[in-house]
């Protein structure tokens, strides 16, 4: 959103967000869950294309 392209490894969003690893893994892997978030071939995580879910059930944005 802000930063289009990002790609970060799991410790580098660890130390961005100031969280503990296991905390970051935990929480990357919810946005991964609503389609936010995905995992590349390579490792790092990116913004997913297409919009999100959310994880209550409620609604899912798309982009156009």
């Amino acid at each position: 959103m802000e930063m289009p392209g990002l790609q970060l490894t799991l410790p580098q969003a660890a130390r961005l967000w100031g969280l503990e690893p296991r905390a970051c893994h935990d929480i990357i892997e919810a946005l991964v869950a609503c389609a936010f978030l995905r995992w590349t071939p390579r490792g790092t995580i990116v913004r997913a294309e297409g919009g999100f879910a959310r994880l209550d059930g409620g609604f899912r944005l798309q982009s156009e």
